[in-house]
């Protein structure tokens, strides 16, 4: 009963609660529809996060909701639009220049003249501020690469070409940034000239953004006709003065070879620099003084070398062997480094600390080996040979490398290990950790050399057009051939009653340790079974063979290191002429003319001059309003002389001067020199490259830092 009673109390709440949730999607209905093409929140929401990420990459185009403004608009809604509402358009502007010179685009052009959805661009900015902090790049100095010297026109100038342009200029030895050049979205140099009191001042905002830490510079630098002459013009590479001159070269002096397949095989010089090989040097010497011609019957040696590392930081020779195309060996020694060695790689080289003990050949005993035993036409074979030479510190004109000649990848910069070579074009497994011996690899090179003379220059190459697939289709049918032919010949001998034949077993030779005549021990102990350096090992020592005079013949004339030879003089090129390759690189030069040098002007050089302005302080204000639209950007702030300072807020403070005392400008002049230099730091770009020169006729100060 008085349950029953409780429920009748609680009836008429239960009625109200069921009529209130029938009638209310009902009025929802009637006063707000469904619209078809919106549907609701969450699908809305849900179909803008799959635009968003189908767009990722795509050029951003305005979204319908919002009301567009375009830019010729912009300028007459300026007296009817609020504070907030100018803002607003001027960090969106911001906030896609930053976008655009991220990506590497020229400059930021607004579709038909309308503004991009403002969520939208802070998405995708946001999207490439993060995929940059997770590389942000570091700066480090090693100062005590030059030597005791204060940086000067040189160490700026590389700097800065070196950010702007890329590898293609020298890299400065005093700077290293990493993890690559490429992560610094633009460069950014303040040159302020100014009396010498104001250059070691102090100063509020340069003091917490560069942590007081500034790099004292040559007096030099002061010279502005000298500093800028060499900012604009860009040191030509070795690298690329001797391709050029090569490339001037007649063909008959530049190859004195005859055609035959073994010149083709060979790396053309234009290879040989693109491939980064060693050419004649200060520190590079050449195999031979003279070279004769290649012909059909030039003899090729397959030359391995293992490396350790030293203290120098550098790969440094331990180890090297050279055989002939028959397989005999002509040398296989241990070297012993000049510098501490910190690191042996035994998992690559094999060499540990105890071979190396009581070794006492060097470097140049190998050297001078090397030039004996090599005839004038003769052909280094190897994997990747570059290495080796720069570790020998030898260069070499006629070099068959197996990895640029054997192409399965059809690209010129993927090389396929010697390892994968061997295993699928000799049926031999090499380096499959039984141990290593470079006497072994310098055979398997050998070997695929020779099969590549045979073959031809298409054979195992898809650059020439070589059809990878259909080779081991025929490779893996001429397998099941053979393997059917053993199962059929098994057969019937066992059909016969005969025993069956017993599969050849290559037997490691035993050899007792040789020695030369001098006493030395001849190579190294070999646990690889059928090593060559045990079948045919070396019959005399590498110290024996740098005591016999180098090899000659009557037809060796053609000098490599002539050839290739710089000129002494420092060969130049302006700094626009490295543009015409760069993806939507811009430069903007904001300086005064200088008479040694002519600034270069163009679609993709931008130049403002200081004197044209009312003002310095509205000179700064044009060059901050499209600042992140270029890679490069020289900014020249003047304060000697009659220079006008901007008005100063803190002048009226000041307690009135008595009769004839004159004001103290120097206080203004530093927070005119701080607050400008300011402006033009917070406007540059996230992990900008930052100079800033402080710079008098007595001392050169600079501070460098990245913009995180």
């Amino acid at each position: 009963m008085l349950l029953s009673g409780r429920i009748r109390l609680l009836l008429p709440l239960m009625r109200q609660k069921i009529l209130y949730f029938l009638v209310l999607p009902i009025w929802l209905c009637v006063h707000h529809p469904i619209q078809e093409a919106g549907g609701s929140k969450s699908a809305v929401r849900d179909r803008r996060h799959r635009n968003d990420a189908d767009d990722r990459h795509d050029v951003m185009t305005p979204t319908v909701p919002r009301k567009p403004h375009r830019v010729e608009e912009v300028d007459e809604l300026k007296p009817r639009m609020s504070l907030n509402n100018l803002r607003a358009i001027n960090q969106q502007r911001k906030d896609i220049a930053e976008l655009y010179l991220r990506e590497g685009r020229p400059g930021y052009e607004p579709p038909d003249g309308i503004f991009p959805d403002p969520k939208e661009v802070k998405q995708k900015l946001k999207e490439a501020r993060m995929e940059k902090l997770l590389n942000q790049p570091k700066l480090r100095f090693t100062m005590e690469k030059l030597g005791g010297t204060y940086i000067s026109h040189t160490e700026i100038s590389d700097l800065i070409q070196y950010f702007t342009i890329g590898p293609a200029v020298k890299r400065p030895r005093w700077c290293h940034i990493a993890p690559k050049p490429q992560r610094v979205t633009q460069t950014v140099l303040i040159r302020v000239d100014c009396p010498g009191e104001f250059v070691k001042a102090s100063y509020e905002f340069l003091d917490k953004f560069f942590e007081r830490q500034h790099i004292k510079a040559h007096e030099e630098l002061y010279d502005r006709e000298d500093f800028f002459n060499n900012l604009l013009h860009v040191p030509v590479s070795l690298q690329e003065q001797i391709k050029e001159k090569l490339a001037k070269m007649d063909a008959v002096n530049l190859d004195p070879r005859e055609f035959c397949l073994k010149s083709e095989l060979v790396l053309s010089s234009t290879e040989l620099i693109d491939f980064e090989y060693p050419f004649p040097s200060d520190t590079i010497i050449p195999t031979k003084e003279l070279y004769a011609p290649i012909t059909n019957q030039s003899p090729m040696f397959s030359l391995d070398c293992e490396m350790c590392i030293t203290t120098s930081r550098m790969h440094e020779l331990t180890r090297i062997s050279l055989i002939r195309e028959d397989g005999s060996v002509v040398f296989d020694t241990l070297v012993k480094p000049p510098r501490e060695i910190i690191d042996y790689l035994t998992k690559f080289s094999g060499v540990t600390p105890e071979m190396l003990e009581g070794v006492t050949v060097t470097l140049e005993d190998v050297q001078k080996a090397l030039s004996a035993v090599l005839p004038p036409d003769a052909i280094l074979v190897g994997h990747s040979l570059e290495f080796d030479l720069k570790a020998l510190q030898m260069s070499h004109p006629y070099i068959l490398d197996i990895g640029r000649r054997f192409n399965l990848s059809g690209s010129t910069k993927m090389r396929t290990s010697l390892k994968n070579l061997s295993d699928l074009f000799c049926d031999e497994s090499i380096q499959d950790g039984k141990g290593h011996c470079s006497v072994e690899d310098s055979w398997a090179a050998m070997k695929l050399a020779k099969l590549k003379v045979e073959k031809g220059l298409v054979f195992g190459s898809c650059l020439f057009g070589w059809d990878y697939e259909a080779y081991i289709k025929k490779h893996r049918q001429q397998i099941r051939d053979e393997l059917e032919a053993e199962e059929e010949e098994e057969r019937e001998s066992q059909a016969s009653g005969a025993e069956p034949a017993n599969k050849r077993i290559k037997l490691m030779p035993k050899t007792r340790v040789a020695h030369c005549a001098c006493g030395q021990r001849l190579g190294l102990d070999c646990i690889i079974e059928g090593c060559q350096c045990q079948v045919s090992p070396p019959s005399e020592c590498i110290l024996c063979l740098a005591k016999h005079p180098a090899s000659t013949s009557e037809g060796a004339t053609f000098d490599w290191k002539k050839a290739v030879r710089s000129e002494s003089a420092t060969t130049l090129r302006t700094i626009d002429e490295y543009l015409k390759g760069s993806k939507g690189k811009k430069l903007m030069f904001g300086m005064e003319a200088i008479k040694k040098a002519k600034v270069p002007v163009g679609e993709l050089i931008t130049r403002r001059l200081p004197s044209e302005f009312p003002d310095q302080q509205d000179y700064i204000e044009e060059v901050c309003m499209d600042m992140l639209e270029y890679a490069l950007c020289v900014v020249e702030l003047n304060f000697n002389g009659d220079v006008v300072l901007p008005d100063d807020p803190n002048d009226e403070e000041q307690e009135e001067l008595e009769d004839g005392q004159l004001p103290d400008t120097s206080a203004k002049m530093k927070r005119a020199i701080n607050a400008q230099i300011e402006q033009l730091i917070r406007t540059a770009a996230k992990y900008s490259m930052i100079l800033v020169m402080l710079t008098s006729p007595d001392e050169t100060i600079c501070y460098i830092r990245l913009k995180t």
